[in-house]
């Protein structure tokens, strides 16, 4: 069993028809993985002794390529034949079936123990009053202040909880100003979904602290952590290679190693937002030119759809406003054509 960077190999071992006893030994996976490489690395480590006590048919989870060597080169060794056989059914495919499961809660432990262990170190370095089990992280997104998206993920013991996920259509131009937006939303939630352990947003200083003086606002206490590309010339770097992120908390800033395990921990989850983020917005706009195109038919320009936008933010609340309302922005004669396409 594996997974990116990790493998596990699981031996079991029988006689009579009952299991003994078992054994397991972790791979680093440093190029990916290769069955070929994995199975001839197990089973010639495992019978490197010169003359082991027996060697009986030996069950595998799949064939690979260099099968047949290994198996002539056990066989030669130990001057008895080799038996490396692939099951299909029955009680010896119960019995791999049996190794892959143990496998896969070996792989499972030990990515949550290292989580775990993850979690505490960045508890400690961000002085955080508690153990960030639940977190919850925010992220924007528009093109050129149109279709403006908020975004928020959580991670809970150790994966994301999308069905906690959240996106908010955002009426707010500037980035001050839509993370503040996403965030008091989030905050009058909380009588329904009760805060988690930690905050972390996509940005800086500035919002780090607009997120902890919303917080107090509302009389909340939160730890919360911010996390933004280094900026060279007042502006985010981000060329490949180049760009470094810097961790923010209230009261220290950290420049980590690309190898830290805390900041790969804190950039896994900016990711996953960035990629909500993202993902809505480009939904979002499209929505948006569709309507667009459509209004355009019946004489609302562009411009004008913006300009509702801007005032109302969606067009499922457009779609809901009298005649009167409308005209607050647009003439009575366009706000009578877009409640009567809406009709």
């Amino acid at each position: 069993e594996h997974h990116e960077s990790r493998a596990v190999i699981v031996r079991i071992f029988m006689r009579h028809g009952k299991i003994i006893s078992s054994s397991h030994d972790y791979i680093n996976l440093r190029e990916g993985y290769d069955a070929n490489e994995l199975y001839s690395r197990a089973l010639l480590d495992f019978y490197k002794d010169e003359k082991p006590p027996i060697i009986a048919p030996i069950l595998i989870a799949e064939t690979f390529e260099d099968l047949a060597l290994i198996e002539a080169h056990l066989s030669r060794v130990f001057e008895k034949k080799a038996n490396i056989n692939v099951p299909q059914r029955g009680k010896k495919k119960d019995l791999i079936a049996l190794a892959q499961l143990n496998a896969k809660e070996l792989l499972k432990k030990e990515s949550k123990q290292k989580d775990f262990k993850t979690l505490l170190e960045i508890q400690e370095l961000c002085e955080l009053e508690k153990t960030p089990y639940r977190v919850e992280v925010f992220d924007n997104s528009h093109m050129a202040g149109v279709a403006t998206v908020g975004a928020m993920i959580v991670y809970d013991n150790g994966k994301f909880d999308k069905k906690s996920y959240r996106t908010y259509h955002l009426q707010a131009k500037d980035e001050y100003a839509q993370m503040k937006e996403t965030l008091s939303r989030r905050v009058e939630s909380f009588a329904k979904n009760p805060p988690p352990d930690l905050w972390i947003l996509d940005g800086g200083a500035t919002l780090l602290q607009l997120a902890l003086d919303i917080l107090e606002s509302f009389g909340v206490t939160l730890d919360v952590i911010a996390i933004s590309k280094e900026k060279v010339d007042a502006k985010a770097h981000r060329a490949k290679g180049k760009a470094k992120d810097i961790i923010y908390t209230k009261e220290n800033v950290f420049r980590l190693k690309e190898s830290d395990k805390r900041l790969q921990w804190i950039q896994n989850l900016r990711d996953e937002a960035h990629r909500l983020a993202i993902t809505f917005h480009k939904k979002t706009k499209l929505k948006l030119d569709q309507e667009s195109k459509l209004l355009s038919l019946h004489g609302i320009s562009a411009a004008k759809v913006q300009k509702l936008l801007n005032h109302f933010g969606t067009f499922e609340e457009l779609k809901k406003l009298t005649v009167e309302e409308i005209s607050e922005v647009l003439s009575q004669k366009d706000a009578k054509t877009i409640k009567n396409f809406y009709k």
